[in-house]
């Protein structure tokens, strides 16, 4: 495996949670709280599309909104949207993706198919799909 942009995927100086989520109980809200408790010093940005804010903190409802380019984007969104999702922040310029979401297939013509080919256009790392995340202790 290459060491190529690890290091701002496992260090990132920026980070979106795309999925964020105010529903108790949602991966969206319990990544969050994680974040914010491990006391993550770079910025970090919320992206959901049906809310404003969440718990207090001001969030986006595309990526694009974002006043900076995370370096890493952690999503919890539906399957379906993730390719898109992988696509819009190569565009930014975003290094990698730690992919949490399940349900995105396997082999040709599934959405990881999809997900890893808008990656490999603009040199992301992907961690996931079907992931929990990652910790560094």
């Amino acid at each position: 495996m290459s060491t190529y942009r690890l290091k701002n995927v496992l260090s990132p100086r920026s980070v979106a949670l795309i999925g964020a989520s105010p529903r108790p109980g949602s991966v969206g809200r319990a990544i969050m709280a994680n974040i914010r408790k491990a006391g993550f010093r770079g910025e970090f940005g919320l992206v959901n599309s049906h809310h404003a804010e969440i718990e207090g903190m001001a969030g986006v409802d595309r990526l694009d909104k974002l006043p900076f380019v995370p370096e890493l984007v952690v999503i919890t969104a539906p399957a379906a949207a993730i390719p898109g999702l992988v696509e819009q922040a190569g565009e930014r310029g975003t290094v990698g993706a730690v992919i949490v979401s399940a349900g995105l297939g396997h082999g040709a013509g599934s959405l990881a198919e999809a997900t890893e080919r808008a990656a490999q256009r603009y040199g992301m790392r992907l961690i996931g799909p079907n992931c929990l995340g990652i910790m560094m202790p």
